[in-house]
């Protein structure tokens, strides 16, 4: 089981290095899941979001403004608290376990917070397009796949109109 961080799956502003550490921990950790996999070793990645120790609090206080800083760590998290050290054991012990012998290659946020982009008109296109569009419409509730940030909803209703 190796700890990352969720800098690794959303990224963290002022500490790209960090972030892409982490997120070389979790491709490496992918990988190798899926070269021991054969022989039965499971790997996975538990990924802490913003945890109230001291190392935060000492980031913290290099803010301008320390407290306003902390607030916008705890709204990041859908419980609007910091985590605790001693949220993290509980889900370390259970992919450590036997209940966990299937479980190989995952990545666990332990913070549940969402960066996903909803396509606003998904309904309304589903019911436009029918069931033998829904796979591909649905897909787009899991945000923009272009640079040029259109869902694939968008893209489809352009190509049907024209």
């Amino acid at each position: 089981i190796n700890v990352a961080s969720d800098a690794a799956r959303v990224g963290s502003s002022g500490e790209s290095v960090y972030a892409a550490c982490k997120a070389g921990l979790v491709g490496f950790s992918k990988t190798v899941a899926r070269e021991l996999a054969t022989k039965n070793v499971c790997l996975n990645v538990v990924c802490p979001g913003p945890t109230d120790t001291a190392l935060l609090k000492g980031v913290a206080e290099t803010a301008p403004n320390p407290e306003k800083l902390l607030e916008a760590f705890r709204n990041a998290v859908p419980m609007k608290r910091l985590a605790q050290p001693e949220d993290y054991p509980g889900v370390i012990a259970l992919l450590a376990s036997d209940d966990a012998n299937f479980i190989t290659g995952q990545v666990i946020s332990t913070t549940s917070k969402s960066r996903k982009r909803r396509c606003s008109s998904t309904r309304k296109r589903i019911r436009h397009f029918g069931q033998t569009s829904r796979a591909r419409i649905q897909s787009c509730s899991r945000g923009p796949r272009r640079r040029d940030s259109t869902c694939a909803v968008t893209r489809i209703t352009a190509k049907i109109k024209s």
